[in-house]
């Protein structure tokens, strides 16, 4: 679908989690538009070890058409 503006409904998920010694957390928003599917999504996650190991993310993005 070609880039622009869209009536779109939004959906949010979030998790919290621990495996072993790490912490897992993730919150993730995603932009539906009817007859579309998804037009964007934004997503943040963090993962840590004690002080041996910490990853923090956070990216967007927009979908666009590639014009095939």
């Amino acid at each position: 679908m070609p880039a622009g503006t869209y009536a779109a409904d939004l959906i949010k998920w979030q998790y919290n989690g621990q495996v072993g010694p790490a912490n897992v957390s993730d919150v993730e928003y995603r932009f539906f538009a009817p007859g579309v599917g998804p037009v964007a999504a934004i997503d943040r996650q963090s993962v840590s070890a004690f002080l041996v190991y910490n990853n923090d993310t956070q990216f967007g993005k927009v979908l666009v058409s590639t014009g095939q």
